[in-house]
């Protein structure tokens, strides 16, 4: 007597099913680019506490501030107060002058909210020697034909 082998192929129907499983796959990660890539929703701004907004606007004075200086001439004068005939070159120095202003990421994407053309457009991500700038551009509609 002849014994039957089993076949070791795979049945029309179990080829079907990896078929199909294969299909709403694909259409399920092409999905997920559109939605991501294509069309991705706003960012949410960010909203600082009052404690936070305080402080940045400490910060931001002090900012305003370090242009404002006008430093006495030998006169007596301010610089900005003497006429221009009385101008005398002196060496450039910062000495003693601290021009830094540490922002914290949330600070920075706070400020840019206030902008309401940016606010849901923008984000700026802080990591190790890195800063990353997420943008949402609109294109023309017109140019994608």
């Amino acid at each position: 007597m002849e014994q039957q082998q089993p076949s070791s192929g795979l049945s029309g129907l179990q080829i079907t099913g990896i078929v199909i499983a294969a299909m709403l796959a694909t259409m399920v990660a092409t999905l997920f680019i559109i939605k991501t890539w294509l069309c991705p929703s706003p960012f949410k701004p960010v909203v600082l506490s009052p404690v936070e907004e305080k402080r940045l606007e400490v910060k931001m004075a002090r900012f305003e501030q370090i242009g404002s200086h006008s430093t006495p001439t030998v006169s007596g004068r301010t610089k900005s107060s003497a006429p221009e005939s009385e101008l005398e070159p002196e060496a450039y120095s910062e000495e003693g002058a601290s021009r830094e202003i540490k922002l914290s990421e949330r600070e920075i994407n706070a400020m840019i909210a206030k902008n309401t053309d940016l606010a849901s457009k923008v984000a700026i991500d802080f990591s190790n020697d890195l800063i990353s700038l997420k943008m949402l551009i609109p294109t023309d509609p017109d140019s994608h034909r």
